[in-house]
């Protein structure tokens, strides 16, 4: 899934890194210019994706979070003063 959205998203010429190293242990799936912070999660337990978005969004390189997944995961509004969004696959597909 993963490499599909880098396609994608590399053919419509969007300006993005894929695997940002934050720190050693917080590297997103996606960082698009200027700081929109994308997670793609369709493993992992509900309480384990909650987690790591949070840890996200408490680098100053993320502006905003979009979590793409096919997990029935709900984010709050804001984390630590960021945006949060969810698109589950699952709903889209229907």
């Amino acid at each position: 899934l993963q490499l599909h959205i880098e396609k994608l998203f590399s053919k419509l010429e969007y300006d993005f890194v894929r695997h940002p190293k934050f720190d050693k242990e917080n590297i997103p799936d996606f960082l698009f210019y200027p700081g929109i912070c994308m997670e793609v999660k369709i493993k992992g337990t509900k309480k384990d994706i909650y987690r790591q978005c949070q840890r996200y969004c408490e680098f100053e390189q993320v502006e905003r979070l979009l979590l793409v997944t096919s997990r029935s995961v709900k984010l709050p509004l804001e984390m630590n003063g960021k945006p949060c969004h969810v698109f589950n696959l699952s709903t889209a597909w229907l």
